[in-house]
């Protein structure tokens, strides 16, 4: 299973009462060049707020689950809504 699936598998089970729409998985660096994965979830608002309790453990399970697959990047997660998501793509455009 690659990283990008382990994180989306976790990202759904762990916030699995929200609509999540799109995970995103990024390769990248950090400000002191140690690796890291970029994710952003996009979720449903329509759905009421995230649940702080569910988000503050997602990259300390995400972490474990790539660990088992030698995986060493680290999670950095963000988390937007539909309506922020669009908003962005808008500005891009």
């Amino acid at each position: 299973m690659t990283a990008e699936a382990i994180i989306n598998e976790v990202v759904r089970e762990r916030l699995s009462r929200t609509r999540i729409l799109d995970v995103k998985v990024d390769e990248d660096v950090d400000g002191e060049g140690e690796p890291v994965f970029r994710v952003v979830v996009v979720y449903d608002e329509a759905g009421g707020a995230l649940d702080a309790h569910e988000t503050v453990s997602l990259a300390r399970h995400a972490r474990l689950r790539l660990s088992e697959a030698d995986e060493s990047r680290f999670p950095i997660f963000r988390f937007m809504s539909q309506g922020d998501a669009r908003k962005l793509r808008a500005a891009a455009a």
